[in-house]
């Protein structure tokens, strides 16, 4: 299951302050509330951090309400967000592969590449971050293409060298499932394909399950009490 197994991540302790001084009187003198972050009421109802003081410091604990509700509070950000309005300045391209070759089309189609050479790329490129390629594969024979920074605009014929690097990094960024629309020797040499009964038989009784435990997380989630710890802090 990979990024998608339920897992009980309620409670996370990330920090614990231990400075050469009190913090709590210079935390009342100072008045001040958490800065407020772009995008950020879309994880309110998917995530909290709590700050308590604890000896001559203060313990900091974040939790979610559960993996499913986080990323679909991520996907809402992404499609509202800045995100969205750094596509929509984008200048778009339809990449034709060279000859008869076609684009692979995968269960993970849109790529963030932060592209260095043939064997040294990543998928970490920022919607805005110059120079990064956004890349998605429409049919076998389209794909679309932006480099951040970049006015160029229209449609392209690749060479074979620059077809292949596309494929490759297409083929890598994969889930689980590729489709090809005629046996291609090459997707089987980036990315073996693995029969294992016992591992498929775990992965369907985990799905079968998976909504209904996440759920079962969120309604605990939700039923705790919250409280505005950094008013209560200043109250003392």
């Amino acid at each position: 299951m990979g990024e998608n197994s339920p897992r009980d991540t309620r409670g996370l302790t990330f920090g614990h302050y231990r400075g050469n001084g009190p913090i709590l009187p210079a935390f009342k003198k100072s008045k001040r509330r958490p800065r407020k972050v772009a995008g950020a009421e879309f994880y309110n109802d998917a995530f909290r951090v709590k700050v308590e003081p604890e000896g001559d410091g203060l313990r900091i604990e974040a939790s979610i309400s559960s993996d499913r509700s986080l990323w679909m509070n991520s996907q809402r950000q992404v499609l509202s967000g800045k995100a969205l309005k750094a596509l929509h300045r984008l200048k778009w391209r339809i990449f034709v592969p060279h000859g008869v070759e076609k684009w692979p089309l995968t269960d993970n189609p849109a790529l963030r590449l932060g592209f260095r050479s043939d064997s040294d790329f990543s998928f970490d490129g920022g919607w805005g971050q110059k120079k990064a390629d956004l890349v998605m594969a429409l049919t076998p024979r389209h794909l679309m293409f932006a480099e951040v920074g970049s006015r160029r605009a229209g449609t392209e014929t690749l060479n074979l060298e620059m077809t292949r690097r596309l494929q490759k990094v297409i083929l890598a960024r994969a889930h689980r499932v590729i489709f090809a629309t005629e046996p291609d020797s090459r997707i089987e040499q980036e990315r073996p394909r693995v029969v294992d009964a016992a591992k498929f038989a775990a992965e369907r009784e985990a799905d079968a399950r998976w909504h209904e435990g996440q759920s079962e997380i969120e309604r605990e989630w939700a039923a705790r009490k919250v409280i505005d710890v950094s008013d209560e802090l200043l109250s003392q």
